[in-house]
């Protein structure tokens, strides 16, 4: 596989990938205390989007490990925080 394709090829993985962690798997319980800062809900949510992401970014050979943790971390905090903050954002503006 060209390395174009890799990477649409992981673009279209990460899509679905997303799609399917934000609306076939996120439980209610997650909706409701995404705003509530530490909330377990949140976290499950966001370590559930690392977990489906994984398998993804093993497509790209060479990746170390480290590197790998490095991106799983990165995502589960920006994940985590972006959640967290467009609940905010809408409990304030509705």
């Amino acid at each position: 596989m060209s390395e174009a394709n890799l990477i649409l090829t992981a673009l279209a993985l990460l899509l679905i990938k997303h799609a399917v962690a934000d609306f076939l798997l996120q439980t209610a319980y997650q909706r409701e205390t995404k705003g509530i800062y530490g909330a377990l809900g949140g976290l499950t949510h966001s370590a559930m989007h690392i977990l489906l992401t994984a398998p993804v970014l093993l497509l790209f050979p060479g990746l170390s490990p480290s590197r790998l943790a490095v991106i799983l971390a990165a995502e589960f905090v920006l994940h985590y925080h972006l959640d967290w903050l467009k609940d905010q954002a809408v409990k304030r503006n509705g």
